[in-house]
């Protein structure tokens, strides 16, 4: 996939997915495990600023944002708030090891975009159980001295 095409967040949404169904198939009895945290870490080549979060981004700044009114549905349930904030918080700029890749993790910055898509995403793809996810870009360190 290309990361300009406008379609940013299937790499992650097909990662949870790919995850979930691993963990379902291999995991014992059907229904026994369910995915409860997610960490994706990505490693970039080149690449750009995405033309339509730019536009997105300068739409908040200049205040073109669309304001909600009463009674419209919000883009993720009530119940992934916290976690979509927790995964852009002001915490996640500091260097993170990632144990599972043996890389520092810095902040990936789709995961604003990724979040809410993500949130959106795991109660209809039936991963209901996700309380942990963490969207980084991998900086330095590496098993085989690559970032």
């Amino acid at each position: 996939l290309l990361p300009l095409s406008g379609y940013d967040c299937v790499p992650s949404e097909l990662g949870m997915v790919l995850a979930g169904s691993a963990l379902e198939e291999f995991g014992g009895e059907k229904g026994a495990v369910k995915m409860e945290g997610l960490e994706l870490v990505y490693r970039n080549k080149g690449g750009a600023f995405p033309r339509g979060t730019l536009y997105t981004v300068l739409d908040g700044v200049e205040g073109n944002t669309p304001s909600r009114k009463e009674g419209d549905p919000r883009f993720y349930p009530r119940e992934y708030r916290s976690l979509a904030a927790e995964v852009t918080s002001p915490r996640t700029l500091i260097p993170q090891w990632s144990d599972a890749l043996g890389v520092y993790t810095g902040p990936n910055f789709m995961a604003g975009i990724n979040a809410p898509v993500l949130c959106r995403a795991a109660p209809t793809l039936g991963f209901d159980q996700l309380k942990r996810y963490s969207d980084r870009i991998a900086v330095a360190g590496g098993r085989n001295g690559r970032g």
